[in-house]
């Protein structure tokens, strides 16, 4: 939202007497513990961009109006546009509320691919439950207000999230706020694009994955989503990480199957790695460190068993290991 209009908003809010009141209050309301004031309204702000704590808190603190931050917690502090643990808590001192938006932002109802009931039902939990310990962690609080990723939420998600603690949940109804929802993922898009250009890859690739839960064949997304995986992996690989690296050149391939450069990536990793940890294990070898020299060989045998003589390497080396291992134990032991 330009920063123009959302000072209009607030200042449309003054000058014809709304009063902000808190999910807090709300409550207390709806349990019959105190009234709300006429034209009583909540202002609430989802995901936790920097933004909200440089251009909107000293807007809303200009009109004497507090707020409500719902943050998925792997967001915060993530990069240059993400809010900080600091600055959420200097809201909170000031009135204002944080709340959980989960921990990745994903949509709590749709199961991910090859997902059964129970290890979705798990995940569910987790995204809440972890989200909701991490606030509790870094404010100091006891994190009781939740904001639905995109508005979704189904039986399950509810019964996990009143078990979890969660006493109040907010949603967007449907069929409502197209145009601002529309306007939220052209958002999301953008600000993957601007954080690929800093090459700020993981940032960028939470973004875009925001984009495909609400639409999965956004084109540009697609491609941005393929050639950051592969930057970032072509990173990974240049530091030696070799078998993380594999994992983003295979994310890169699947969002774009005509890349031959994922392809010959996947195979370099791969043989980088054997290559790389077969060596040091005949260095060790030839040092006679042999558990060293067991456990390189054993890393390459983990991803591929038939790799060289790697498989024979590791049965000498365990054998001449024992062998040394009873010799070291009979010279200890008492001559009769």
């Amino acid at each position: 939202m330009p920063v123009h209009i959302f000072e209009q908003q607030m200042k449309y809010l003054d000058e014809n007497g709304y009063r902000v009141i808190t999910f807090a209050q709300l409550i207390d309301f709806l349990e019959y513990h105190q009234a709300l004031p006429k034209k009583a309204v909540i202002i609430s702000i989802d995901d936790g961009y920097r933004s909200v704590y440089e251009v909107g808190y000293p807007i809303l603190k200009k009109y004497g109006f507090t707020a409500t931050l719902f943050v998925y917690t792997n967001f915060v502090g993530s990069c240059r546009n993400a809010i900080t643990w600091n600055q959420l808590a200097r809201m909170k001192a000031n009135g204002f509320e944080i709340g959980s938006h989960t921990l990745s932002h994903s949509d709590l109802t749709k199961r991910k691919v090859g997902e059964d009931t129970q290890a979705y039902l798990a995940r569910v939990e987790n995204e809440l439950r972890v989200s909701k310990e991490i606030i509790d962690k870094n404010i100091g609080q006891e994190t009781i207000f939740l904001a639905f990723p995109y508005g979704r939420f189904n039986k399950n998600v509810l019964e996990i999230s009143e078990r979890l603690g969660y006493r109040a949940a907010v949603t967007v109804k449907k069929d409502e706020g197209r145009e601002e929802r529309a306007e939220q993922v052209e958002n999301y898009r953008n600000l993957g694009i601007e954080l690929f250009k800093d090459k700020e890859y993981q940032a960028a690739i939470a973004e875009f994955n925001k984009v495909l839960n609400v639409n999965p064949d956004d084109k540009i997304v697609l491609a941005y989503l393929s050639n950051t995986h592969l930057r970032h992996g072509i990173i990974l690989f240049e530091k030696e990480d070799y078998l993380e690296a594999e994992k983003k050149f295979e994310a890169s391939y699947r969002y774009n199957k005509n890349c031959q450069k994922c392809q010959d990536y996947i195979k370099k990793s791969q043989e980088t790695y054997k290559k790389i940890h077969y060596n040091r294990g005949l260095s060790y070898f030839g040092k006679q460190q042999l558990p060293e020299a067991i456990r390189e060989w054993e890393l390459v045998h983990a991803v591929d068993p038939n790799y060289k003589e790697v498989e024979k390497n590791i049965k000498k080396a365990k054998t001449l290991l024992e062998r040394l291992e009873q010799i070291k134990k009979s010279l200890q032991e008492p001559q009769t």
